[in-house]
């Protein structure tokens, strides 16, 4: 990939939330314009334990087909390469979906009632929350914001928005001339077989809090900025497990300021 490595290096820290302790999964959500990327990048990493990449869902399907994996924990994320297929069905659908989606990250999956499922429904005894890694042009995000913020959906998200500048489709472009694309290889992640107590102390998460602060998201999304905040420590959390560590320094912090931060936005930073 050209000039992503950040945004793969955002992704790799997001997928090994799930193994923090006593923490959710963080969830992401990946918008730039049409033919930028966003697709290749999400499947680099769909053969990893414990992540299902799914083109195509609704909340019955996941229901029907994967219920038993989540309460088991076989699924720490669902990876959608394109939220515009499961988001362009009828009303009704995507409207169902998308408070599926902000149960299943918040709060967890417990319990479902439908016509479509065996009498009784579907009950699970230890609800635990999947993050989901969603991917969408940014024509389709203007133009469902303000709606899917009112339900909640995207201050559940952290937004990660890039664009190309004109040096980068240049380069693609003669990367494209040498196929080089026909060596891009998948991303093999070693993640933790358990959960693992993160330490964090009070003066990074001091100046995360600084960070989150100094983004515009709040306005974005007529939130407080509190599951941002949460989101953003534990990607920084989930950085520092990515390098094998159990507890949080000043280079994952300088990480997430001088790295990460550029991205956590809906303002489509040039790359």
């Amino acid at each position: 990939m050209i000039r992503n490595e950040t945004i793969l290096k955002i992704l790799t820290s997001a997928l090994f939330t799930p193994y923090i302790a006593d923490e959710k999964p963080v969830s992401i959500l990946l918008t730039a314009d049409v033919e930028s990327g966003k697709t290749a990048m999400v499947e680099k990493f769909k053969d990893n334990q414990y992540i299902k990449y799914l083109s195509d869902a609704t909340a019955y399907s996941i229901w029907r087909d994967f219920a038993g994996n989540i309460e088991a924990g076989e699924i720490k994320h669902f990876i959608f390469p394109d939220l515009l297929a499961p988001f362009s069905k009828g009303s009704d659908t995507v409207n169902s979906f998308i408070m599926f989606l902000t149960a299943m990250i918040e709060e967890g999956l417990s319990e479902v009632h439908s016509g479509f499922l065996q009498e009784g429904g579907i009950v699970l005894k230890s609800p635990t929350p999947v993050g989901i890694i969603g991917c969408i042009a940014r024509g389709e995000l203007k133009d469902n914001r303000h709606k899917w913020a009112r339900a909640g959906f995207m201050s559940r998200m952290l937004p990660i928005s890039y664009i190309y500048s004109q040096s980068s489709i240049d380069e693609i472009k003669k990367s494209i001339n040498e196929r080089a694309y026909s060596k891009d290889a998948p991303i093999k992640l070693k993640l933790p077989t358990s959960q693992v107590r993160m330490t964090l102390s009070s003066d990074i998460a001091s100046e995360v809090r600084k960070l989150e602060e100094s983004l515009s998201l709040k306005v974005a999304y007529s939130t407080y900025g509190f599951r941002t905040l949460k989101s953003m420590q534990r990607l920084l959390m989930g950085h520092a497990l990515s390098c094998d560590r159990d507890k949080v320094t000043l280079y994952d912090l300088d990480v997430l300021k001088n790295e990460f931060m550029q991205f956590i936005n809906l303002d489509y930073t040039e790359i």
